[in-house]
């Protein structure tokens, strides 16, 4: 009898505790949820700011999205294009990103917080720096090496090595104006090279000015392409560049359950670049090629 009461109490016990573990579970899941659902309405928040605040100055002012990306790629003239290849996996988060991307060589990572470099001395170093800046709200931009699925209109040769990337942060985290050149650290000549990049999370204002564009230095204050002036739109068209966002639309690519493929933005060898985040997280993935090595492209 003693047994029994036993027994029962034991059972009881353990029903209480899963009904513990599963109370939780549901808080858990339903605090995701509510934060998941205040981070995109501020993500939408930040974007419909910049728009408000572009719309009364002529509005943005994109490359062409094209359905032949193939045909604008040997004009090579910058474009926009949907078949923008793939990432493996889409990072949701910095862990996340971490756990699918992570893994350390001194030449090819790169971080920067606060719109600051940070000389790295380990992977652990990379970890903990982009963690307290994560955990301090503060700008965060990181770069790893990944093997992205190229779109079908991109070259079968000449890429460049250590290019194939993929980019995340959160913020207004930004690394300048330049335009791409190969890495020098990974025995590269510094060569001016051709790149894509393609967003798959989050939103990035985005400034393009041409190979002879005296306009702007390299570097600059964010707080430029955040708070625009006419002028400086007026003086971006004027050059022949292009002021736009880039937006997370991306889609699952078919067959897969991780694999997500964002929009694409093909830059020439030499056109200044700068993109700058507008939203908590935000991810880019992408490649470059040596023109010199692709004889049908147009110099």
């Amino acid at each position: 009898m003693l047994s029994h009461h036993v027994h029962t109490q034991q059972a009881r016990s353990c029903a209480g505790v899963q009904r513990h573990q599963k109370q939780q579970q549901q808080s858990t899941i339903r605090a995701s949820r509510i934060a998941a659902k205040a981070t995109l309405l501020a993500e939408r928040d930040a974007v419909a700011s910049i728009r408000a605040a572009v719309e009364p100055l002529g509005g943005f002012f994109p490359p062409p999205l094209t359905d032949d990306p193939a045909a604008l790629l040997q004009q090579n003239v910058p474009f926009l294009t949907k078949a923008a290849g793939a990432l493996p996996v889409q990072p949701r988060s910095l862990s996340h990103a971490l756990y699918n991307y992570g893994s350390y060589t001194s030449k090819y990572v790169s971080v920067r917080v606060d719109n600051v470099h940070i000389k790295l001395g380990s992977w652990e170093h990379a970890v903990e720096s982009l963690a307290d800046a994560e955990e301090r709200r503060k700008p965060y931009w990181c770069s790893l090496i990944e093997a992205v699925q190229h779109p079908h209109w991109w070259p079968e040769q000449g890429h460049v090595p250590t290019y194939d990337q993929v980019i995340f942060g959160r913020g207004n985290a930004s690394i300048g104006l330049h335009f791409d050149k190969d890495n020098a650290c990974a025995g590269g000549s510094r060569r001016p090279v051709n790149t894509y990049l393609a967003i798959c999370s989050g939103a990035k204002l985005t400034l393009l000015l041409p190979p002879d564009q005296t306009l702007l230095p390299a570097g600059g204050d964010s707080a430029l392409l955040l708070q625009p002036s006419q002028q400086l739109l007026d003086d971006v068209k004027a050059a022949g560049g292009y002021f736009f966002l880039m937006e997370d639309d991306g889609q699952l690519v078919e067959g897969s359950t991780n694999g997500f493929s964002g929009t694409g933005l093909y830059m020439p060898t030499g056109w200044h670049h700068w993109l700058v985040g507008l939203t908590d997280w935000h991810v880019v993935y992408g490649g470059s090629f040596y023109p010199e090595q692709q004889p049908w492209l147009q110099q």
